[in-house]
């Protein structure tokens, strides 16, 4: 019983002291700006990703690396079976990032589960399609492939790849993710003594 007890109060301690410690980054980021084909694009572009521990949307992007955005883009975020998840939009006169040639808006936040995902955005002003430069990609996602969508001139779903796996070619819509739970020492040192001062309480009252 009196383990039980014990047991009961550190891993409360454990539990209560875990967080949010993760800064938002972006899901796919170029450390040099990429090259392209084309300054503007008639369809939704995009990449499918896949999720293998839960992580938490924070915001939507689309490919900005020309400056402001010149309209309001649309981007959208799918289950791989094609169902709208989220979308929102970037305003224009959107100035990209200080982490990448992405302008980014926030959203509410949405837990990602482990499974397949497609991100996509529609600018026909303003994306780029075409080159690849100093790819990252956040460890909490794995790239799939590239994305694009089958009906030029309106936002739709990124449901096609031309391109081979894990190739890098259509820069559109992209995900901003935030943190995973993760022990915050400072809160689980505080709740740890609290826990063994709990703890000599009991004992006392115990003996």
């Amino acid at each position: 019983m009196k383990f039980q007890m014990l047991a009961a109060v550190f891993g409360s301690a454990l539990l209560i002291g875990s967080s949010s410690a993760r800064a938002d980054q972006l899901g796919v980021n170029f450390t040099d700006v990429p090259s392209a084909d084309a300054t503007g694009s008639l369809w939704t572009l995009g990449y499918e990703f896949q999720v293998t521990t839960p992580v938490t949307l924070d915001g939507l992007a689309t490919f900005d690396p020309s400056g402001a955005l010149t309209q309001d883009v649309q981007v959208g975020l799918w289950a791989d079976n094609g169902t709208l998840i989220d979308l929102a939009t970037v305003a224009a006169g959107s100035l990209a990032g200080p982490d990448g040639p992405f302008a980014e808006v926030s959203v509410t936040p949405i837990l990602l589960t482990p499974g397949y995902y497609d991100v996509g955005s529609y600018d026909p002003s303003d994306s780029w399609s075409g080159g690849e430069s100093g790819v990252t990609v956040d460890p909490a996602i794995t790239f799939v492939q590239s994305r694009y969508s089958s009906q030029g001139t309106n936002f739709s779903y990124p449901n096609n790849n031309d391109e081979p796996d894990s190739v890098y070619a259509w820069f559109g819509g992209n995900v901003v993710l935030g943190g995973t739970a993760v022990p915050d020492a400072s809160s689980s040192l505080i709740l740890l003594s609290v826990a063994c001062l709990t703890l000599s309480a009991l004992r006392r009252k115990l003996a």
